[in-house]
């Protein structure tokens, strides 16, 4: 190799060097940039307290064992996934331009008097405090001093809105603050009747009816629903007088309902005013609160029977199906399964059956669903208006769908379409929306040629 190749190869090596190290340089000043912006450095789970404070207030919060607590200006247990998340928000702000790193006039930013400020504690006691002047860039981005270090910046908008935040916004407002899985007992006493249910082996059965079949996963989805329920606004607590519970409608309350928690007994009252507002009274801890309507609206209608599994009223087994008898208020027609191939049972030569539309039939009617059952039979006046049986080969009942005309109902404040049905796999009736049956597509099976 000849010395001009080895200069090449110098100069070569020495360029890419250069190259390697100014992006480097720049990647690490970049870098450095970023986590200066960054306005509070520390990671949110090691984060032990915070407050924020205004000219009317100040909310302070700490890390406990048991979760985040307030500790001012009230004592209570905080919500702990609200309380990560706006911490969460709070360490990802960064400085959008730096001011000054000593403020020579820190009145013009309105950090003089500054309107609050918003104060972390770090776990190893570090503190850092972010204060919110009464001025705004023309932007509305909010002036900020850090406090311990009397560096201005600007920050986003959010934080004139934050040190706006009230106690209650961290506080633990669930109507049932107990974990779902320490339910033993449910009990609940309304206009419809209300229901007692008892968890033994982690099963739910319906007390004094145990062989009632209970869908386990609705009864969860309430419980569910009891812990994720959030007051609006906790009105009162501990001392609540005969009048604040006349004044909320809660002197005789329409809805009492009871739990066993473990070896104790927690109670809440729910009523609803005329201007369809929701209040509760819950025994611990104790409140007075305002919910939405949800909770009040699921509890309302409870019944013996809401629960009942409803699946089985439609379970039968369609491979066995041999014959179809269909009967409307207009005509009654009869299908048979010959040679693998539904055929009607008539000598009818001007109709025509759809094998396909049978077999998605009998698929649709094992999937109908129903509204809720009705507590007592009730024997209409008017008769079936749609039967459907379904028999086997040895012409042996294996289902059958009776059906009252449909009528105009108001259930759960939601006006319906609804039939009275029954099948021979429950004693109960039920009701079922005109909707479901118009899945079923009775008339769209035998057609003319």
């Amino acid at each position: 190799m000849n010395k001009s190749t080895w200069i090449f190869l110098i100069f070569v090596g020495a360029l890419g060097g250069f190259t390697f190290w100014d992006f480097y340089s720049d990647k690490k000043t970049e870098d450095t940039k970023t986590q200066n912006s960054v306005l509070i450095p520390y990671d949110v789970n090691q984060i032990q307290s915070f407050s924020i404070s205004s000219e009317n207030q100040k909310i302070t919060l700490d890390k406990t064992v048991d979760g985040w607590k307030l500790i001012a200006p009230l004592q209570d247990f905080a919500d702990s996934p609200v309380v990560e998340e706006f911490l969460s928000q709070l360490t990802q702000q960064k400085s959008l331009s730096v001011i000054s790193k000593v403020a020579p006039d820190i009145s013009i930013y309105g950090l003089k008097k500054p309107i609050g400020e918003i104060s972390i504690t770090h776990q190893n006691k570090q503190r850092l405090t972010i204060e919110i002047g009464s001025e705004k860039t023309v932007e509305q981005n909010s002036y900020l001093r850090k406090k311990e270090a009397g560096m201005i910046v600007v920050g986003g908008p959010e934080w004139n809105t934050w040190i706006q935040k009230t106690p209650s916004e961290f506080r633990d407002r669930r109507f049932l603050r107990s974990k779902m899985s320490s339910i033993t007992e449910i009990e609940v006493k309304n206009s419809s009747g209300g229901l007692k249910l008892k968890k033994t082996d982690n099963t739910w059965t319906l007390a004094g009816n145990p062989e009632i079949q209970q869908d386990q996963n609705r009864i969860r989805e309430m419980l569910n629903q009891f812990t994720l329920t959030k007051a609006d606004e906790i009105i009162l607590e501990k001392n609540i007088s005969a009048a604040d519970k006349y004044k909320y409608n809660l002197d005789n309350p329409q809805i009492q309902l009871t739990l066993k928690i473990s070896d104790k007994l927690w109670s809440g009252q729910l009523s609803q005013t005329k201007d369809k507002a929701v209040y509760a009274i819950t025994s611990d801890p104790v409140f007075l609160m305002r919910l939405e309507e949800s909770l009040f609206n699921k509890l309302k209608g409870l019944k013996k029977l809401s629960f009942k599994d409803r699946s089985e009223i439609f379970q039968f087994n369609k491979d066995q199906a041999r014959k179809i008898e269909l009967k409307t208020s207009l005509k009654k027609q009869s299908l048979i399964l010959k040679d693998s191939k539904w055929t009607l049972d008539s000598s009818d030569a001007s109709l025509s059956v759809d094998h396909e539309k049978v077999t998605a039939f009998l698929d649709n009617l094992k999937k109908l669903g129903l509204v809720d059952f009705i507590e007592e039979s009730k024997n209409e006046k008017n008769k079936n208006l749609i039967e459907i049986r379904i028999t086997d080969d040895q012409n042996k009942l294996i289902f059958e769908l009776q059906a009252s005309e449909p009528v105009k109902k108001k259930l759960y404040d939601i006006e319906r379409n609804l039939r009275q049905a029954k099948t021979n796999l429950s004693q109960n009736y039920f009701y079922i929306e005109q909707s479901e049956i118009d899945k079923l597509k009775l008339s769209e099976m035998i057609s003319k040629k």
